[in-house]
This record gives structure tokens, sequence and C-alpha cells, in this order.
């Protein structure tokens, strides 16, 4: 019998669809002298088969959405043709003529292998290499140093990701993919789903929807965007938490925002608003300042102080914010200091020339102080006018909200002035006291020494004394007179009148400074 010798052919095809599944092969048996191998069967196992028949065998199909299995082996057809569909990947094929078979390991091409592509196109006079989709999606490499991408979603830039609704159909969807890293998300503005529901830390928000420029961070919130531009109507809005961090310390520069005119400062106008975060060791100080480098309207220059700036019918005139230690007349005020002064007053001075009061108008204007030492209801106080009087009310409500007080001053607009509670006892210019007079003998006197709880600055004061007594007798205690006057004591002498009997009272006494 003669020997039978199959010669394979490896005719692999190019023409390849879009979109399928899985990739096709198309090919023919041969023998040795070249004449189709009529009868030929084609049985295809997997990578790793082994054996004659080989085993084990490997799933293939007749159609290229691999849902018609096709017999395995496969007879050839009268040409010696064969043609079967199958996942990509390696196949052994043992291709048998009779009982003669030769084995051979083949690579199944995937037809999404080339999905983007099915016209390649050289245009030499414009140097365009154009690689085109069914859809007529376009990938444009252009002439010159052009190239665009039309259309192509891609959605997934290392720790970009774009709501392109392809890749990626919801903001959320983007956000989520990012995780723990740190990264950004755009939102198109042709984007009409539904905003993301969460911000995870380190990761932005790019909003270009409705034809604004909304940046959003973790940092903000969701609720708020920390950087908004509104094209349409001019409008910039930077949000109130905005986040600035930049390096703190001596000679640093200090995180800020500057607002200032694009023209060259020059005598008498301009000026910019600047926020900035000013660093005095050891403590990190907070500082708003409307000021700045052109403030000083007729110098053109910066006076170091946080100030606001009118130029009213060519007279400059500031509203002065000071918190620096710096000397100011008197020297014991020279922190926290509100002034309203004007720019020329000398260093280390409050000018008040052009500012000669201030004044609150309301149903009922009022300030308010309060000593943040102090534990609530303690220590805070206000200044308010209502209902046509003017009052000094401390707060004794646990909230501090005033809603219970104890008036301790009031004056009328009838010049009526109310004193609440009392008077301190012990006051610079008025003192009382009350001490008791001891046992005074019948138709006797004693010589009743009164201290004060500190001495008057001088003995150039008043007193008056009286004695108060629990009898009912008619010869009582009485004030006979004052013997001495120092600035830390009085001596009053008290007689007893009775002539039968001791007597013990209670002297009282009032002095007032002049």
């Amino acid at each position: 019998m003669k020997r039978t010798l199959i010669a394979l052919s490896c005719l692999v095809l190019f023409a390849i669809p879009a979109y399928g599944q899985g990739g096709i092969l198309n090919d023919s048996v041969l023998r040795a002298d070249g004449r189709p191998a009529i009868g030929a069967t084609v049985r295809v196992c997997t990578e790793a088969a082994s054996g004659t028949p080989c085993s084990p065998t490997a799933s293939i199909f007749t159609d290229k959405a691999l849902t018609v299995s096709k017999t395995n082996p496969i007879a050839v057809d009268s040409g010696a043709a064969y043609t079967y569909y199958a996942s990509p990947g390696f196949y052994k094929e043992q291709l048998c003529l009779g009982a003669t078979c030769v084995t051979r390991t083949v690579l199944m091409g995937s037809d999404s292998a080339m999905v983007l592509l099915d016209r390649i196109e050289l245009d030499r006079t414009n140097r365009d290499v154009v690689l085109t989709r069914e859809s007529a999606n376009r990938l444009k490499l252009g002439s010159g140093d052009a190239f665009e991408l039309d259309e192509m979603s891609v959605g997934l830039w290392n720790d970009i990701r774009v709501v392109d609704g392809n890749k990626f159909t919801t903001c959320q969807a983007a956000e989520d993919d990012l995780g723990a890293n740190n990264g950004l998300v755009i939102i198109p503005s042709t984007y009409a789903g539904a905003d993301c529901s969460s911000l995870s830390s380190g990761i932005t928000i790019l909003d270009l929807r409705s034809g604004t420029f909304k940046l959003f961070t973790s940092q903000v919130g969701l609720a708020e965007p920390a950087f908004e531009v509104h094209p349409g109507t001019n409008n910039v809005q930077l949000h109130a938490a905005i986040l600035l961090l930049d390096q703190i310390g001596d000679g640093q520069q200090e995180p800020s925002i500057h607002l200032r005119s694009n023209g060259t400062p020059t005598v008498g106008k301009g000026g910019f608003i600047r926020w900035e975060v000013l660093n005095d060791a050891p403590a990190l100080k907070d500082a708003f300042t409307i000021n700045g480098g052109l403030v000083d309207l007729t110098a053109g220059s910066e006076d170091g102080g946080a100030d606001i700036g009118f130029l009213v019918n060519g007279a400059v005139e500031i509203i002065a914010f000071s918190g620096s230690r710096e000397a100011f007349t008197p020297s014991t005020v020279s922190e926290g200091l509100f002034s309203l002064g004007d720019p020329d007053g000398a260093a280390g001075t409050i000018n008040y020339i052009g500012w000669q009061g201030l004044a609150l108008s309301h149903t009922a204007p009022k300030i308010v102080f309060y000593e943040n030492d102090q534990t609530l209801p303690a220590g805070l106080f206000r200044i308010i006018q209502d209902a046509g009087s003017l009052r000094i009310d401390r707060n004794t409500a646990a909230a501090g909200d005033f809603s219970t007080i104890s008036t301790d001053f009031s004056l009328s607009t009838s010049g009526r002035v109310v004193v609440g509670v009392g008077v301190s006892s012990d006051a610079g210019g008025f003192k009382h006291s009350r001490i008791t007079t001891g046992s005074i003998g019948s138709s006797s006197s004693a010589a009743v020494t009164v201290t004060w709880g500190t001495a008057f600055a001088d003995a150039n004061y008043t007193v008056n004394c009286s004695v108060q007594q629990g009898d009912t007798d008619t010869a009582t205690l009485q004030v006979d007179h004052i013997e001495t006057v120092t600035t830390a004591s009085v001596v009053v002498r008290v007689e007893n009148e009775d002539a039968g009997a001791a007597k013990t009272g209670t002297l009282h006494c009032q002095a007032v400074h002049d």
C-alpha cells in the first residue's frame, strides 16, 4: 500500500468581523503531491491533550458567538477544506487520513483583539493615519503635531476617572473605582446622572455640567464645592470651606488668598484684599486682613497692620484691628485692641482724629462682654438700651443667653438712676461698714474704730454714721461725734444715755470720697 503523506498549509486570514466573541480557523488538508486529501478528518483537542486519537477534545462551534456546537472530529469537504470557531487560545489539531495521523499546535486568534479596527487609511498628502471603528468612532493621528481622540470612551487613566457613559456610567461608580487611592473624577458637561453620594479622602471631583466649573474635595464635602465658576454670569465663588495648606514657620510662605487689581500700584490708587494664616510662635494665629499693599492710599505701601481703608473726599480713613504686642499709649493697652484711628497718628499711639464716636442703631442696641475664662452663667454681661432705659445686665442663665438676668444698673430717660442688688462695700470712692459697738456702760461713752477693707487713697472723704439698737428703751445709744479720720479707718464716739444699764448696738457707717 502506497504511504500517504499529509502536507499542511497555514492560510490564516485577517478579515476579522468586529465585536465577535470567538475566533475562526479556515484551513485545508493536502497530500504530499499537493492534491486535496479527500476523506481526511480533523480532530481538535486541548493544548494539553496527548495520544492518538488525542484526548481530551476541545469545544468547537459553527458560529462566532460560540453558541452552536460543531461535530468533533471534523470531516473535510470535497475540497479537503475545514472550518470551525473556538475561544481564543492554543489547540492541538490531529489530521488523519486512514490510519495515518499528524498532530500540530495551532493558535486561535481573538476576533475582539482587533475590535476597534476595520480600516486603516494612509493619506500621504495630509500625513494622516486614520483608524476607524464600525460605529464611526475615530482614533485620529492628525497631520503635523495634531492628535485627536474622537468619541473614544476610555474612562480610566491612572488616577483619573472619567464618567464617560461606557467604563463608568455614574459619578459614584467612578469614585468607588479609585478606592483608597488619591485621584480625580471628571464629570463631563453631558452627564445627566446622579451626583456622587459619598466622597473618600483624597479624591477631588471636577464637575463641568451646565456651563459651570465646580471643584469638590473630600475636605469640603459634597453639599458645597470649594471653588465654583459660572461663566454665563461672570460669577466666581470661593466657598468658606476652602482649605489652604503651606509650610508654617518663621521665614516660610504662609497660606493666603490675594484678590488684587491687575494694574501697577500707584500713589493713591489700587489695593487688595488678603486673607492669610500668620504664624506667631509658639502658637498658630489666624488673621483676617482687608489691607495691605495700598491701604495707605497716599503712600502706596503697607503699614504693617490689619485694616480697612476708605478714601473719603480725598482723605484717608482707617479701621484698625490690632492683635500685635507693640506698645500703645496707654502702654497697658497692648493686646486684642480694637481701635478707630487716623493712619497719621504717631507710632505706638491711638489717634482718634476723624473718628468721634461709635453709634449703634437698633430697637435694642447692645454690647456684650464675655470673660471666657469663666464658667457660665458667670462672666457674661451686656450694656443694652431698651424700653426707654440704658441698663447693665448680668447673665444668670446657665445657657448664657440672657434668658434670666440681674439688672445691676439702669438709667431712665428721666435721669433716674437705679442700682440693682447692691453697691460694693469696699469700692475706691465709696465704702460702707457695719460693726458692733461692743458693750457700753450706763451713762458712759466709747470710741468705736471702723476699719475699711482697703484704705482710701487719702483722707478726703465724708463719713456718716448711725447706731442700730434692738430694745425699746427711750434712753438709747447715740453717735456723739467722729473723732478721727484716716485713709484706713475712722473713730466714732458712741454714748450710752441709759443711767441704769449697759447697752450694745450696731454701728452703720458710709463714706464717700471727694
